[in-house]
């Protein structure tokens, strides 16, 4: 079932672009995009009142893109209608205020390549770049490898691959579409998620891919961090802090109402490297200095 025809998203649908074509002239144009994974969806829900602020530190693009497989993910164990439109309706409705909020299947974006090429050479791109998205999992390399891909709609295969086998599913979506519109010469691409295992650690394999990075037309490792960026929730918030300024104890405050948990972070101070359990204190007083750079 797509999200245009699922009638669990029936109240949010008018908040949301399910254009494909209108996604491409709108990439053409901003040329970055912001994906958004669930678990990022989530803690920007949990914020409603403070979203315009945060939504400060995503300026580089008036375009988010929610991958159609996240979307319907996370409707997937609601019982209906009206438990979505109880969860999503506020956040969409206010989210749509500021941003132009896209969703698409794996299929659209398939479309997008073609764009610039033949249907035959999209697929082969499409099949070579997803399993090179997945260094660590052979199952589903083997499966995609083995899929009989003749027109666009055969990419929905890749899709129910990438999902099927084990947890990070959606993630892996998520990395996808990010590699292909970079292979489009789209970016950058913020792939928003604070999911360290589906997004990170495949992340720091993706830049020392020379196959990879040759497919997706990027030259050198600084290239590709330019054009493939991470915006975890914490990067998120010391962007929009430092967009807008503001007392300590205003943005001790922020963090206190929308910041998920303290937990371990991956950040520089003074461009020394840090991985650790970041408090808000801590945090609100780094951000008040502007000495902390968030990598992840």
């Amino acid at each position: 079932m797509s999200a245009a025809n699922d009638p669990k998203w029936e109240s949010i649908r008018p908040f949301l672009n399910l254009d494909t074509k209108k996604l491409y002239g709108s990439l053409t144009q901003e040329k970055a995009c912001y994906i958004l994974d669930n678990q990022f969806m989530t803690s920007l829900k949990k914020s409603i009142p403070d979203l315009p602020r945060l939504l400060q530190g995503m300026s580089e693009s008036a375009i988010i893109l929610i991958p159609e497989e996240v979307l319907l993910e996370a409707g997937k164990n609601l019982p209906g209608k009206e438990r979505v439109e109880e969860l999503y309706y506020d956040f969409f409705r206010e989210l749509s205020r500021h941003k132009t909020i896209y969703v698409t299947a794996l299929t659209g974006i398939c479309e997008i390549v073609c764009e610039s090429t033949t249907v035959a050479v999209a697929l082969h791109k499409i099949r070579t770049i997803a399993i090179e998205s997945v260094p660590t999992n052979p199952v589903i390399q083997a499966e995609i490898q083995s899929l009989a891909l003749h027109a666009k709609e055969d990419v929905g295969q890749v899709s129910a691959c990438m999902q099927a086998t084990g947890r990070d599913g959606g993630e892996r979506i998520v990395n996808l579409m990010a590699l292909l519109l970079i292979g489009e010469y789209f970016g950058p691409i913020f792939v928003c998620s604070d999911d360290r295992k589906g997004i990170y650690t495949p992340y720091k394999a993706y830049q020392k891919n020379e196959k990879l990075r040759e497919w997706i037309g990027v030259g050198g490792i600084d290239e590709f961090r330019e054009m493939f960026q991470l915006m975890s929730f914490d990067r998120l918030l010391q962007k929009a802090v430092y967009e807008v300024e503001c007392t300590q104890q205003e943005t001790m405050e922020l963090l206190r109402r929308c910041r998920p948990s303290e937990k371990n972070v991956l950040y520089s101070i003074d461009g020394l490297a840090e991985n650790d359990e970041l408090s808000h204190e801590r945090f609100a007083e780094l951000l008040a200095q502007k000495r902390i750079q968030i990598t992840f």
